[in-house]
Order: C-alpha cells, then sequence, then structure tokens
C-alpha cells in the first residue's frame, strides 16, 4: 500500500518503475506499507536502480527496502511532543490572574502531559512558598469518581515538604539537585505505602526556579511495566521547568499585588538605588584609575631602560616581556573599568535613570577591532576567533567619527553571544568591509568622499 492508503499495482509497483529505466531514488524514493501474514503492518522505504548491459538495455534492476516502522513511530511520537510543548507555552501565556482558576489550569497542563509522554496518569503538585505545604493543582488518567477520591486524599494528607524529607531524604535531595527519579514501587521503601491504583513504575520530575524547587510532577504507566527511555526522561525535565513557570508567574502576581500597596517603599528604593549609583561610581572608579596611572608610570619607567647601555641583553630580554605584559594589564584596567561603567547602566536602566553620552572622536576602527578580537581571544583561549578585513580595507586604516568605547562594547557583546551560544568546535568569524553603493539607501545622507563600513560577527 502506498502513503494514502491504496493498494499499489501495475505501473506504480517498484519492480515495474525500475524495470523501465526510472531511478527511485532521492524525491522518487517510494514510502510503502506491507501487511504481514500476522496482520502487522511494516513500514518501508524502497529505493531502487535499473541495470544496464553493455549496449545501454535494461537487463534487470535493484530494489532496496527499508524497515523504518519504528523510525516513523518516533517521528510520530516527536511531533507530539513538540505540539504539546508549544500548546502548554501557550497556556502558560493565557494563564489567568485569578488564583481560584489554578486547578483549571493544573487539569489542563496535566492532559498536555500525558499526550507529550504517552503516560497513564499524570499528577501535578506544588510547594507553596514559607509554608512549604504540598498542594495539588491538576491530575489526569483518572476516572471521574478516582480523580475525585484523588483530590479528596491529597488534601487530607496535609504533607509538607519537611515531612517529605524525613520520609524518603534521597529522593527530595535528588528533586533539589533537579534530577528525575524513576521509582520502583515493587521495591522498599515504597512497596509498604498506599499504592490504590497499582503503579509499578513512576516518574517523579522537579519543577524548579533557578534553585527553588517549587514543586513536582508524577507520571506512571499503571501496572505495566515502563522502562523509562532517555527521551521520555528528557521529555518529563523539560515539562518539569515549563510547570514551574505557571508556579513563579502565581508568585510574582503575588508580590505585584502586595508592592501596589507600597509606593512610597518603592520610591524609597530608587532612591537608595540612585544613592548606591553615586558610591559605586565613585568607589570603583577610584581604585582603577589609580592602579591604571602606576602601570603607565612603571611602563615609562621601563622605556628608559631600553636606552640604558648598561642594561645586559639578558635583562632586556626580560624587560620587554615585563613591558608586555604591563601593556596587558593597562588594556585589562580599561576592559575592568568598561565593566564597571555597564554595571552602573545596568542599574540605571532598570531605574529608567540610564542617561547615555555619546563622544564623537576619530577613531581607527581597524585597531579597535583588532583589539576587541584580541581581548576576546585571551578571554575564551580555547575557542577559534577569526579576523578578516576586505581587500580594498588592507591598504589604509580606516578612520571613522565614532565612540571608541560603545563601538567596542556592541562589538564585545556580539562577539561574546557568539562564542556562549555556538558550539565550541565552531570558530566565530569578525569581519569588517565596505558597503557596495548599490546597498547604500537613500535614507544615508553621504559626500562624496564619504564610505560605508560594515563589521560583521558569525556563529
Amino acid at each position: 500500500y502506498d502513503e494514502h492508503g491504496q493498494l499499489i499495482s501495475g505501473d506504480a509497483l517498484p519492480t515495474t518503475r525500475v524495470l523501465r529505466g526510472e531511478l527511485l531514488a532521492g524525491e522518487n524514493i517510494l514510502d510503502a506499507t506491507f501487511q504481514t501474514p500476522d496482520n502487522r503492518e511494516v513500514l518501508v522505504s524502497i529505493s531502487g536502480s535499473p541495470v544496464y548491459d553493455a549496449n545501454g538495455e535494461i537487463v534487470n534492476g535493484v530494489l532496496i527496502a527499508r524497515d523504518v516502522t519504528q523510525h516513523r513511530h518516533l517521528e510520530h511520537r516527536t511531533h507530539v511532543a513538540l505540539e504539546g510543548l508549544l500548546s502548554m507555552a501557550e497556556a502558560l501565556i493565557q494563564l489567568p490572574e485569578d488564583t481560584e482558576d489554578m486547578r483549571v489550569i493544573g487539569r489542563k497542563l496535566a492532559d498536555l502531559t500525558c499526550d507529550i509522554l504517552d503516560c497513564q496518569r499524570v499528577g501535578i503538585l506544588i510547594i507553596e512558598p514559607g509554608t512549604e505545604r504540598i498542594r495539588p493543582v491538576g491530575v489526569a488518567g483518572l476516572t471521574s469518581e478516582q480523580e475525585q477520591s484523588w483530590w479528596r486524599e491529597q488534601e487530607q494528607q496535609e504533607t509538607s515538604l519537611k515531612d517529605s524529607q524525613e520520609q524518603s531524604p534521597e529522593l527530595v535531595a535528588r528533586l533539589h539537585n533537579k534530577e528525575v527519579v524513576i521509582i520502583d514501587m515493587t521495591k522498599p521503601p515504597f512497596r509498604d505505602a498506599p499504592n490504590p491504583y497499582d503503579v509499578k513504575i513512576m516518574l517523579v520530575a522537579p519543577m524548579c526556579i533557578n534553585d527553588r524547587l517549587t514543586g513536582f510532577l508524577t507520571l506512571d504507566y499503571g501496572a505495566t511495566t515502563h522502562i523509562y527511555t532517555p527521551n521520555e526522561v528528557s521529555l518529563a525535565s523539560a515539562v518539569g521547568k515549563l510547570l514551574a513557570l505557571v508556579v513563579e508567574r502565581q508568585h510574582l502576581l503575588t508580590q505585584r499585588a502586595e508592592a501596589q500597596g507600597r509606593e512610597f517603599a518603592l520610591r524609597e528604593a530608587n532612591s537608595r538605588m540612585e544613592e548606591f549609583l553615586g558610591i559605586a561610581s565613585h568607589e570603583l572608579r577610584t581604585p582603577l584609575t589609580t592602579i591604571k596611572a602606576n602601570v603607565q608610570l612603571v611602563k615609562r619607567r621601563l622605556g628608559t631602560l631600553f636606552f640604558d647601555e648598561d642594561v645586559p641583553p639578558s635583562l632586556a630580554t626580560k624587560l620587554v616581556v615585563t613591558q608586555d605584559m604591563l601593556t596587558r594589564a593597562e588594556r585589562q584596567t580599561i576592559v575592568l573599568n568598561r565593566l564597571v561603567g555597564d554595571l552602573i547602566d545596568i542599574s540605571r536602566i532598570q531605574t529608567s535613570k540610564l542617561q547615555v553620552h555619546l563622544r564623537k572622536e576619530l577613531t581607527n576602527l581597524t585597531e579597535l577591532i583588532t583589539e576587541t578580537v584580541e581581548e576576546q581571544c585571551k578571554a575564551y583561549p580555547n575557542r577559534t576567533i577569526t579576523l578578516s578585513f576586505a581587500p580594498e580595507v588592507r591598504r589604509q586604516p580606516i578612520l571613522v567619527m565614532a565612540d571608541p568605547d560603545r563601538i567596542a562594547q556592541v562589538l564585545t557583546n556580539y562577539m561574546s553571544n557568539a562564542l556562549k551560544y555556538s558550539l565550541s568546535e565552531k570558530p566565530v568569524d569578525v569581519s569588517l568591509s565596505l558597503i557596495e553603493q548599490t546597498e547604500q539607501t537613500e535614507q544615508t545622507e553621504q559626500t562624496a568622499e564619504s564610505q560605508v563600513i560594515r563589521v560583521a560577527v558569525r556563529d
């Protein structure tokens, strides 16, 4: 049968197609289904080629049928999992701000988790901040009567995280460590625990925000001795992280409601932030300025020794190395000073107090980019960073009117992102080139002497 369930016969048979000279490869590969004598369906991918003799006549053909049943099943499960994760993310976005609807949301998320992991039952429990009481918010996979009984059992237990830690310290410790735990309910200490749903193997996934355990989800396949695959464990962990966002969002909504009644406290906090900015700007920059001045002074004094004829060659070599180290130290104080500025800028952004003052000066862009790349090479010694200049910009220094510190900061940010979020064995390429005249838009008002330079970072 073909992929639409129609019987393949006559001219459509792969044998007929190959013997008339058709090549079954690439887009022409045939996806078909065989029904075995024991009524199993086997999905196959059929490729083939005609075989020609010396005169170019077709004498026979070769067909290869590959069993892709398991692969297609995995593709289907992956598609279902992705659709479920997207639906769960959508549910998080549309989560109402009314805490009374948490059970409705919890049930929807539990149903999605069942679909994603293709399991029989799912339970979602959260840990209340402060009291650490374990509270149920959703369950799926139970009959109506079983679900009512489950809610009653969970609410009557009134257990807390501390109680669970005393009963199963290893389990709680592993959940705190963001590990997915698989429990065999037929072995101690869980063998003697109540098991009204005849669960054999249970999976428990943590719900964490940063290092804080906000809850956990449980899932099982009933009385079946299910072996959890690494893919299922990873999916359960991902679902746990998404569910943790529900809890954190609800907690933040509560905090926001409380903060709205403390407007004076917020103004006081902003005032203290302004005070902090003043102190930080002074206390951090002052020692940096002193260090930089001392390094420059030592460099100048070392420089005078190079012209001293009494200095032996062996010492002169050491002086060159020392001066190079001082040059690097001076460069790092500049970087550190810029990082302090970034810290203060971030604080000002958070309080809507940032004022950007750009200074324009004639800057050698080639030299600036080279120094910035060298700094990143030292910060990431195990990564490959390539720097290339277009032939037309190698002939002379590229001078631009710009704020060199801010341009270097932007380039550093792009390179840092490229290095952090790409494979470690892959290079990061930095390039400088001229934009062609046809690429220049009418919005760019240029004189006949001006040019547009493109600096690019690519991972």
